[in-house]
């Protein structure tokens, strides 16, 4: 009797039903031939001895053809433990996140996040995305090219009664991202020596630079006009990016500019300008100016990014107060030096915004005439998310 190799090997696909891997395991079969001597067909004597003979041959070949399988299908990706909740790095949805950002004291919290290392210790990538400002960052947001922006806290207002971001759920307010201005840190400055524009009074007919028109700084301009008897409407606004405002003064392209730091320290230091008019004064003292907004959509489907987001700028708003990491935090994202930075006027970075805060602001555009009086400024606010590790 001779053994021969089944000529029809069987090619038995074996599959991960977790990975959906497929392993082709060719298994030879061994059998005996028929004696061909034998007139019945049957397998002599000797044959059959010899078949017994193959059986524990047989076994051990099959023991390894499995064991082979087994060691292939866990080098394929056999059944893991389950990933956490959300996937990602310690359960983050996604680790990049990407923020418009502005070149100006406001947003000093969120970069000291950045630079501390805050972020980084979440599992955070952080990509910063140049903006002129809210009114502009915000379609930006909602076309889904930034994930939170940097924004005037009236051009989240008046972006949520327009319906702008209505397809992705409205807009979200971080409660722990606001700056607030302080007197004298946000001011509409002049040239000096030019004796038509000497008081708030010189103003009718004048031109006047704000980073956008849909910015704080309008509202705050107008509120401080109004309250110093100038009608708002007596006067025409341009849009001029922070960084370009200096030279539009000093090349008389506008006849004013309204600023915040740094540029309201440099302006003063390069042309000699002269505050014409403090914009947060009066009804305007200690504004709520700017905060982080993103769209509901992407507060619920990244609760655990932002959470951890929320947690590292947290870390950042507290060092704010400390003057000197805020000087050194400036001049890493400014333009400016470590001698400029000591003379920087800064406003506050409170530990957390509320209703009333932002109600302010939305009063202020319903006297502006740029609100409906019944909006409410209630669902804006994301909830606070709870503690979690440093």
């Amino acid at each position: 009797a001779t053994a021969i190799r089944d000529p029809s090997p069987r090619d038995r696909p074996i599959v991960d039903p977790n990975k959906g891997v497929i392993v082709s395991a060719t298994v030879s079969v061994t059998r005996t031939s028929p004696d061909r001597r034998s007139p019945n067909l049957r397998p002599s004597q000797a044959a059959l001895t010899a078949g017994r003979a193959e059986i524990p041959r047989i076994a051990a070949v099959l023991t390894a053809v499995l064991a082979v399988v087994v060691l292939v299908l866990a080098g394929c990706g056999a059944p893991a433990a389950p990933a956490a909740a959300g996937g990602g790095a310690g359960g983050l949805e996604q680790t990049t996140v990407q923020v418009g950002a502005l070149p100006i004291i406001d947003f000093a919290a969120v970069q000291r996040a950045f630079l501390g290392g805050y972020f980084a210790a979440e599992g955070l990538d952080i990509e910063f995305i140049p903006v002129q400002g809210g009114a502009a960052a915000i379609p930006l947001l909602v076309n889904g090219e930034l994930d939170l922006t940097w924004s005037a806290m009236n051009s989240i207002i008046a972006a949520q009664d327009k319906r702008v971001a209505e397809a992705r759920g409205g807009l979200r307010v971080l409660p722990g991202s606001g700056y607030a201005a302080a007197e004298n840190t946000f001011v509409m400055l002049a040239l000096p020596g030019r004796e038509y524009l000497a008081t708030p009074q010189d103003l009718p007919g004048k031109k006047i630079a704000i980073n956008t028109l849909g910015s704080i700084a309008r509202l705050a301009a107008n509120t401080a006009m109004a309250a110093n008897g100038v009608d708002p409407r007596s006067v025409s606004y341009v849009e001029v990016p922070f960084p370009d405002m200096i030279p539009a003064l000093a090349n008389r392209q506008v006849d004013a500019i309204v600023v915040v730091e740094p540029q309201l320290t440099q302006a003063g230091l390069q042309l000699g300008a002269t505050a014409l008019l403090n914009v947060a004064s009066g009804p305007t003292a200690n504004l709520p100016e700017a905060a982080l907004t993103t769209t509901a959509e992407f507060a619920r489907t990244n609760p655990n990014t932002m959470a951890a987001f929320a947690r590292a700028l947290a870390r950042g708003q507290a060092d704010m107060n400390d003057r000197t990491l805020v000087e050194q935090t400036v001049t890493a994202y400014t333009k400016i030096d470590a001698g400029t930075a000591t003379l920087l006027r800064v406003g506050t970075w409170p530990a957390t915004l509320t209703a009333i805060d932002l109600q302010r602001v939305a009063g202020l555009m319903q006297t502006d005439a740029a609100l409906p009086p019944d909006f409410d400024v209630t669902p804006l606010l994301l909830p606070v998310p709870a503690p979690g590790p440093a």
